[in-house]
C-alpha cells in the first residue's frame, strides 16, 4: 500500500494540474508561432521578425519586471556572462534560426523538429552536467518519438525511407540544439539571483541580454540584402 506521506495533498494536485496545463498551453502557443512564422515567410525578414517579436515581449513584461531588474542590476552585472549566453541561445539563436528555417520548410516540419527538444536536452544535460537520464524519462521520450514517427510516416513505416531533408530542416535541428543548451544552462543562473528575480524577472533579463545579439543579426541581415520591416497592419499583427 502507498504510505500516507506519499499521497498528494489537494494543493499538490492543483499545482501539478496547473503545471500540466501551462506546459500544454506553451506547446499550443509554439504551434501557432510556427504557423504564423511560416505565413510571414517571404514578406517579413526573419531576423527583423525575431527582433521585434522580443521587443514587444520585453515591453509587455516591463511594467511587471522593470523595478526588479533595476534593483538587481548589480547581480545582473555579475551574472552577465551566463545571461548573455542564455540570451544568445534562447532569445536570439533559437528564434532567428526558426524563422530563417521557416522560409525554407513547412510549419509542420518545425513542429516535428521541436519534438526532438526533449532528446536534445537529455543529451546536453549528459554532456554538460554528466546527468544520467532515469528509465522513466527515457521511456516517455521513446513513446513521444514513436508518436512523431507515426505522424511523419502517416502510418506507413516505409514512408520514412523516402523522407527528404532540406536546408530549412537542418537549420531547425541547429535551433533545437540551441534551445537544449539554453534549457540546461538555465541551471547556471545563481540561485539567489534567480529567486530574487522570479520567473518573469529572469525571462525579462534574458530578453534584455538577448536583444544585443538580435540587433547584430538584424544589422547583418540588412547588410546582406534583407529588406526593411513592413509596417502594414497584417505585418504588425504577425509581430504582435
Amino acid at each position: 500500500m502507498t504510505p500516507l506521506s506519499r499521497i498528494a495533498s489537494p494543493p499538490e494536485v492543483r499545482a501539478r494540474l496547473a503545471a500540466s496545463l501551462l506546459l500544454a498551453a506553451a506547446c499550443l502557443f509554439w504551434a501557432g508561432n510556427f504557423v504564423v512564422g511560416r505565413a510571414a515567410a517571404g514578406g517579413i525578414p526573419p531576423a527583423g521578425l525575431a527582433l521585434w517579436r522580443w521587443v514587444v515581449a520585453g515591453l509587455v513584461l516591463a511594467p511587471f519586471t522593470a523595478r526588479t531588474l533595476w534593483a538587481e542590476r548589480a547581480g545582473l552585472a555579475q551574472a552577465a556572462r551566463i545571461l548573455l549566453a542564455l540570451g544568445l541561445l534562447g532569445v536570439c539563436g533559437f528564434t532567428t534560426l526558426t524563422y530563417v528555417a521557416l522560409n525554407k520548410t513547412e510549419a509542420i516540419n518545425a513542429a516535428l523538429a521541436n519534438s526532438l527538444i526533449p532528446l536534445a536536452i537529455l543529451a546536453a544535460a549528459s554532456v554538460l552536467d554528466r546527468e544520467r537520464p532515469r528509465r522513466a524519462k527515457m521511456s516517455g521520450l521513446a513513446l513521444s518519438l514513436a508518436g512523431v514517427a507515426v505522424v511523419v510516416a502517416r502510418g506507413d513505416p516505409a514512408a520514412l525511407a523516402g523522407l527528404a531533408v532540406n536546408a530549412g530542416d537542418l537549420l531547425l535541428l541547429v535551433a533545437v540544439v540551441a534551445w537544449a543548451l539554453y534549457t540546461v544552462l538555465l541551471r547556471r543562473v545563481p540561485g539567489e539571483l534567480g529567486a530574487r528575480l522570479g520567473p518573469l524577472g529572469l525571462l525579462a533579463a534574458t530578453i534584455v541580454f538577448g536583444l544585443l545579439p538580435l540587433w547584430l543579426c538584424r544589422l547583418g541581415e540588412l547588410a546582406f540584402g534583407g529588406g526593411p520591416m513592413p509596417s502594414d497592419a497584417a505585418s504588425l499583427g504577425v509581430v504582435a
